[in-house]
């Protein structure tokens, strides 16, 4: 693996709350609030071998399973996060990357750090830290006979 790589597809929230802050801190989330514009940069993602960790809502979810399945099964960190945990819990089971079906930021934050873990166990706990404020971004493609990426990362600062 060539490092990690955090997506958010929004709808429920434009971006992670501070109980996300506390646990990808100071990784960088990529947060995007179309499928159309997620799918390429998921493309890339998998292509340079990174690990992805997808935080998703579950109507853009729903649709992304239906139209990009196959695409879906490769990654092995799916994680939705929505108000209506009765409606996707069902068809979350049908992929094996799906961590959970989440409506709580904190237990959200739990489960991806419980999963980061696996790589990182001597990560610092991020509980003590102060956190200064971090930029949304979008990441935007145009298509011009290639992709091409303009980043705007939104990184997360801490100091102890």
């Amino acid at each position: 693996m060539k490092g990690d790589s955090f997506i958010w597809l929004g709808g429920m929230l434009n971006h992670p709350n501070k109980n996300l802050d506390e646990t990808i801190t100071p990784s960088k989330w990529n947060i995007f609030n179309e499928i159309s514009i997620c799918i390429p940069h998921i493309e890339i993602q998998l292509r340079e071998e990174k690990r992805i960790f997808l935080v998703v809502s579950g109507s853009l979810g729903h649709t992304l399973f239906i139209t990009s399945f196959h695409l879906m099964s490769l990654i092995p960190y799916i994680y939705i996060y929505c108000s209506s945990f009765d409606l996707y819990v069902n068809w979350a089971n049908y992929c094996s990357g799906i961590r959970g079906v989440h409506a709580n930021a904190r237990v959200l934050g739990e489960q991806i750090n419980q999963d980061l873990n696996e790589f990182y166990p001597f990560r610092p706990a991020t509980n003590n830290h102060q956190y200064t404020s971090y930029v949304q971004c979008q990441d935007y493609f145009q298509n011009n006979n290639s992709t091409s990426t303009t980043s705007l990362s939104s990184w997360f600062v801490y100091y102890n």
